[in-house]
C-alpha cells in the first residue's frame, strides 16, 4: 500500500517561492537578451553608418582633388609664359580627369552625342545667352517670339516692356511675386523663372543639369524625368546654352592685359613691340568711346584721325598693323574696363558644327569652312586673325566675326564623381571654373 506524505504549507510555500524566483530569472535572462540583441542591432547600425560616413568622406575628398587638378593645370596655363597651344590644352584637361587616391578614385566626365567624353567641359563651346539677340534666341528649339521677348525683358535693364514681352508688374502679379534680373542671367535654371520657358526647354533629359547621362535618364517612362532611353542625353536648351563664359583673360605669362583707352603711347608701344607712330594712332583710336578692340581687323591705322575717328582715305603714312602685331594685340590688349566681367564668346577650336546653327550672322557655308580649317590644324586656331585665311573672309568681315567668336575659353565645368573603392559609394561634385583672372576661381558648386 502506497502512502503519501502530505507537504505541510511551509514546504508549499518555498516550492512557490523558488517557482517565482526561476520564472522571474527566466525573464531576466530573455530581458538581458532583448537588451543585447538591441544594443548589438544598434551597434552595427552606427558602424555601418560610420563606415558610410567614412566612404562618403572619401569619396568626396577624392571628387574634390580631381577639382583642384584640373584648377592647378588652368593655373598653371595662365601663369606660363608660353601656353599650350587650344588644342594641346583640352588633351592635357582629359588626360588629368582620371586619378587613384589612397582607398578611393575620381573620374571627370560628360555625356555628348551618345558618347561619354574624358574632361572637363568647355563651355566656350556653348553660346552665352546673355549676348544673344531676338534673332538668334529664335533658332533655339521650343522658342516662341513671346518667349524671346520675355527673355530678353528680363535681361534689359529698363522696364519698358517689349511687344510680348513681360516686365516687373507681370510678376508681381502672380502667386509667388518677385522681380525681374533686368540684368545678365546668372544661372540656366534661372531661365525657368522667365515667363513662358518651362524646365522641359532647358533641361530636356537632364534634369539635374549635371552634363551625364545618368539612369534616370535614360529608363523610358520608368522614372523622371521622361527619356526616350536611346543612350543619348538630350539635354534641352542646356546643350546649347550657358550664362557663365567670361571673355578676357590675362595676357601670356599672367600679365595684366594693357588698357590701351588708359595707357600712354610709350606703354603700348613697348608692351606689343610695335613703332611709336603706330602706338599714337593706337591711342588716338581708344580714346574714342565708340570703338572697339575688334574694329582694328577693320580699321587701318593710317585712317585713323587725331579725335579717334576713322576716315575712309589715309590721312597718314602710319603702317599698318601686321597679321602677327595683330595676333599680339589680341593676346595683350584690352579696351574693355574691369568693373564687370565681359561676356564670353563661343570658342571656334572646341565648338561643334551644330552650334553655328543658332548663329544666323554665320552663314553654313562659312561654319563648314571654320570647322575645315580647324580640322587641317594641329593645334587649332592661335588667334582669331587666323580666320583671315579663308578664303573671302577680309578684315571688315573678321571684325564682325570677333566679336561673337574667340579661340580661347575661360570658364570649364567639371563633373567629378568620386568613388570609395571599399563600399562603392559615389559622390557626385559639380564646380564651375573661371580663369579669366588670377587666382583662378570656383563661381559655382554642388556636392551631393
Amino acid at each position: 500500500m502506497t502512502s503519501y506524505r502530505i507537504r505541510s504549507s511551509s514546504e508549499k510555500a518555498a516550492l512557490t517561492r523558488r517557482g517565482s524566483t526561476l520564472l522571474i530569472v527566466l525573464w531576466t535572462v530573455a530581458l538581458l537578451g532583448l537588451v543585447v540583441v538591441s544594443v548589438q542591432t544598434s551597434a552595427l547600425r552606427q558602424a555601418t553608418s560610420s563606415r558610410q560616413q567614412l566612404s562618403r568622406v572619401r569619396a568626396r575628398w577624392a571628387a574634390r582633388a580631381g577639382v583642384e587638378r584640373i584648377i592647378a593645370r588652368l593655373a598653371w596655363e595662365n601663369e606660363s609664359p608660353t601656353p599650350a597651344g587650344p588644342l594641346t590644352l583640352v588633351k592635357d584637361l582629359a588626360s588629368l580627369s582620371e586619378g587613384e587616391l589612397r582607398g578611393a578614385t575620381y573620374e571627370i566626365a560628360y555625356s555628348d552625342q551618345g558618347a561619354l567624353i574624358t574632361g572637363p567641359v568647355d563651355l566656350g563651346k556653348k553660346l552665352n545667352i546673355n549676348t544673344m539677340s531676338q534673332a538668334e534666341l529664335m533658332t533655339l528649339p521650343y522658342m516662341t517670339e513671346d518667349v524671346a521677348d520675355a527673355i530678353l525683358d528680363w535681361m534689359d535693364s529698363d522696364d519698358e516692356v517689349r511687344p510680348q514681352g513681360a516686365e516687373e508688374g507681370f510678376y508681381k502679379s502672380g502667386r509667388f511675386s518677385y522681380k525681374p534680373r533686368n540684368g545678365p542671367i546668372r544661372s540656366l535654371a534661372e531661365l525657368e523663372l522667365i515667363r513662358g520657358v518651362l524646365p522641359e526647354y532647358v533641361r530636356g533629359e537632364d534634369w539635374n543639369l549635371n552634363g551625364r547621362l545618368d539612369l534616370n535618364e535614360d529608363d523610358g517612362d520608368v522614372s523622371w524625368p521622361p527619356d526616350n532611353a536611346d543612350g543619348k542625353l538630350d539635354a534641352g536648351w542646356s546643350e546649347i546654352l550657358t550664362t557663365r563664359t567670361t571673355g578676357g583673360g590675362p595676357a601670356p605669362g599672367g600679365e595684366e592685359r594693357i588698357n590701351l583707352r588708359n595707357a600712354s603711347v610709350e606703354e603700348i608701344s613697348n608692351r606689343l613691340n610695335i613703332e611709336t607712330d603706330q602706338a599714337q594712332a593706337l591711342s588716338y583710336y581708344a580714346k574714342n568711346p565708340a570703338n572697339t578692340l575688334e574694329g582694328l581687323l577693320r580699321d587701318e591705322l593710317n585712317r585713323i584721325r587725331p579725335d579717334g575717328g576713322v576716315s575712309p582715305t589715309p590721312v597718314s603714312q602710319v603702317r599698318p598693323l601686321s597679321r602677327d602685331e595683330l595676333r599680339t594685340l589680341f593676346d595683350t590688349a584690352t579696351m574693355q574696363g574691369t568693373a564687370f566681367p565681359q561676356a564670353g564668346k563661343l570658342n571656334i577650336n572646341t565648338a561643334s558644327i551644330e552650334i553655328f546653327d543658332y548663329l544666323p550672322r554665320v552663314s553654313p557655308a562659312l561654319a563648314d569652312q571654320i570647322i575645315f580649317g580647324r580640322e587641317r590644324l594641329i593645334e587649332g586656331y592661335q588667334s582669331i586673325v587666323d580666320l583671315l585665311d579663308i578664303p573671302g573672309v577680309n578684315g571688315s568681315i573678321l571684325a564682325d566675326l570677333a566679336t561673337i567668336l574667340d579661340v580661347r575659353s575661360n570658364v570649364y565645368r567639371v563633373c567629378c564623381r568620386g568613388r570609395d573603392e571599399a563600399t562603392g559609394v559615389v559622390v557626385e561634385i559639380i564646380a564651375t571654373i573661371d580663369r579669366s583672372s588670377l587666382p583662378v576661381k570656383i563661381t559655382e558648386y554642388s556636392a551631393e
